[in-house]
């Protein structure tokens, strides 16, 4: 831009001085060589004076696109670009001039380059790196592709591969909205910050609503924010799926008009890291669109999450309706079963979905760790266990009621009227019924706290045990007291001032932590090894074979719970994301620093089981009695094929992909 400038004004200035020079041959030619001197001196400074405007006007950013490299077991002399077969791993790759390149190998022969530039037609235009005799490695080094070069040889001395990245620069308007992306960054080595906005979103606010007292958002008028909006998708007799929206006549969240489901509109999304800091920014034109929202290569305007956890009716349906128990216990495959079943547009909520609302949230709040936005959810509940407490100590048949040792305030505090609970026999899994809470009481001789419950009767025995159920959906409108009314986005206020026993909603997406776990379809981990699949019609919970494909290094184990505590040392806190060129949109940890607790860094629980040869795949966000471990990015790669729990459940998602 200054370049042409300049190059326009030099013109112009020398036509100017001919034409004087012509018209009146008499002027003094040293005057005229004396002015043209200013005017250079004038546009040099004008020049100057652009590229600071540039630098004010511009951040520029790197992102690093990994190179898929084809393996020789050899090496290419730099002398004659000769190949000889050995045991070290070199990799050939075209290039044009001018482009910036950074790999990580190791070089050791005082005979042989890290890396050679060559024509195409095998001339050796120079090279780099060449080693000392001893084993080096080199990290991160980052050179610029020389003229006339089209093609280097990428060379490691021992038997792995080298890893090549391509580095392209790109810009961000820094000022005006029209070219202005939205973002959040945080110092990667820094636990303690959680982030700032930057660019356009700088200056900009928000703040959750508690309760009946609204929040307030900068970003309600700002695309995509504004665009986010509550509907109903059902299909009709022909079998087109209709979409009523929150406002138009006949929407409503009883199921009476179909599904009730969240419109998340396509936004670009950038993801790169720069002098120490992690960047996440939304909305700049020309940068890749959220993986969230391309499906078989598709690009999607729009994509629908379920506002409610699923629940699924008697015909085998997965369904997000307001005022019922979501549905747990059930084995992965049930949920992904019962979702297909609506249609060939509808899935389970994946971590693709999960990436693209954390960061929404993120950037909106200026905050990476969802404990500090919006807290915990629903995770201080009771566990159904057949403690001693919890045991039924007299058998019933056809009741509504149930007896068991006199409870401390502390237990009765956990499982309140309004609430639900769960009755088991024998075992967690073996679940006899999930009902409302409507009364709590001792009984006259101060021996025994019985438990009131709506519905059917049910019959018990003294094997059978209680304990805390998942809130009904849309909880944070129908619960007693303290309901949020009309804003989208912050907890209820029930329990009063509490951040770890009311429900939540992120712009109408109910518990997106907190109450039950969700099954994500989309990974698989084996042996420690990632598995991803972006396509949603080839969903298959525990498959580690194509389409699923292999992901980034194998990660470490962590197979410790922790506990309930939120002290230094306890538990296994995310501290780095896994940032695979591969799998962008996949929001795990790659890190753990047991020295944090919850509401630092991410405050997300890292979880991966390596036990050999068993695959894995991932429940997120934490359930009801998981306090401090709930989070947007807890992910809990635990769960077995068969593996089903009175916490583990499922959301809907659906994209109109036929």
């Amino acid at each position: 831009m200054a370049t042409d400038i300049i190059a326009r004004a030099i013109g112009k200035s020398a036509k100017d001085k001919t034409d004087k020079i012509t018209v009146n041959n008499n002027i003094n030619l040293d005057i005229v060589s004396s002015t043209l001197a200013d005017n250079v001196n004038q546009l040099t400074k004008l020049s100057e004076d652009l590229n600071v405007l540039d630098e004010e006007l511009f951040k520029k950013y790197n992102i690093k696109e990994l190179v898929e490299l084809n393996i020789q077991k050899g090496y290419y002399r730099y002398t004659n670009f000769k190949f000889v077969s050995d045991s070290r791993r070199t990799a050939i790759i075209d290039v044009n001039p001018g482009e910036t390149y950074q790999i990580t190998t190791q070089i050791r022969s005082t005979a042989i380059a890290g890396i050679i530039f060559a024509t195409a037609n095998d001339a050796v235009i120079g090279y780099d790196l060449v080693g000392t005799g001893v084993d080096q490695d080199i990290i991160d080094y980052r050179f610029t592709i020389p003229p006339l070069c089209t093609k280097i040889a990428v060379q490691n001395t021992n038997t792995k591969a080298p890893i090549v990245y391509k580095v392209i620069t790109q810009k961000i308007r820094k000022t005006g909205n029209e070219y202005c992306g939205y973002g959040l960054r945080w110092k990667i080595d820094d636990n303690d910050d959680l982030g700032e906005r930057c660019f356009t979103a700088i200056g900009m606010n928000a703040q959750i609503g508690i309760g009946a007292t609204d929040g307030y958002s900068d970003f309600d008028n700002i695309y995509p924010w504004s665009q986010i909006k509550r509907c109903n998708i059902k299909t009709n007799a022909n079998g087109a799926s209709v979409i009523t929206y929150e406002g138009e006549d006949g929407f409503a969240l009883d199921g009476s008009n179909g599904d009730v489901f969240v419109r998340i509109p396509k936004f670009n999304i950038l993801r790169y890291v720069e002098d120490g800091y992690e960047y996440r920014v939304i909305g700049v034109p020309g940068t890749p669109v959220h993986e969230a929202f391309i499906e078989n290569g598709k690009v999607l305007d729009e994509i629908f999450v379920a506002a409610f956890e699923g629940y699924i009716d008697s015909n085998g349906k997965l369904r997000s309706i307001a005022g019922v128990i979501p549905t747990s216990n059930e084995v992965p495959a049930t949920f992904l079963s019962a979702a297909t079943a609506n249609g060939s547009n509808y899935s389970l909520y994946d971590i693709r979905c999960v990436d693209a609302i954390w960061t929404l949230m993120a950037v909106e709040y200026g905050c990476r760790n969802t404990n500090r936005i919006i807290g915990y959810g629903v995770a201080n509940y009771a566990q159904p266990t057949n403690a001693t407490v919890k045991m039924i100590v007299e058998s019933a048949t056809n009741t509504n009621s149930v007896k068991v040792a006199k409870m401390s305030n502390y237990y009765k505090d956990l499982m309140p009227v309004g609430s639900n609970i769960t009755i088991c026999d024998t075992e967690q899994t073996e679940i006899i019924a999930q009902r409302r809470i409507i009364s709590v009481e001792d009984t006259e001789d101060n021996l025994y706290t019985v438990f009131t419950f709506d519905g059917d009767g049910i019959d018990v025995n003294t094997s059978c045990f209680i304990g805390s159920a998942a809130l009904n959906t849309n909880f944070c409108e129908d619960c007693p007291s303290g309901a949020m009314t009309t804003y989208h986005t912050g907890r209820a206020n029930w329990i009063k001032d509490s951040n770890t026993q009311n429900p939540i909603r992120y712009r109408w997406i109910e518990n997106v932590v907190g109450n039950l776990w969700h099954f994500l379809p989309d990974v698989t981990f084996r042996n420690l090894q990632m598995y991803y699949c972006n396509n949603m019609q080839d969903y298959e919970f525990h498959k580690y074979t194509a389409p699923y494909i292999p992901v980034g290094n194998t990660l470490i184990e962590n197979v410790s719970n922790g506990n309930k505590s939120d002290i230094p040392g306890e538990n296994y806190w995310i501290d780095q994301l896994l940032n695979d060129t591969f799998a962008k949109a996949v929001p795990f940890g790659k890190s753990y620093d047991k020295s944090l607790v919850s509401t630092k860094a991410f405050g997300a629980y890292y979880y991966l089981n390596g036990a050999t040869d068993t695959a894995y795949c991932i429940a997120n966000g934490g359930g009801f009695d998981h306090l401090y471990r709930c989070n947007m990015l807890t992910n809990r790669a635990w769960i077995t094929n068969g593996r089903k729990w009175y916490l583990y459940g499922a959301r809907m998602m659906f994209k109109k992909i036929q």
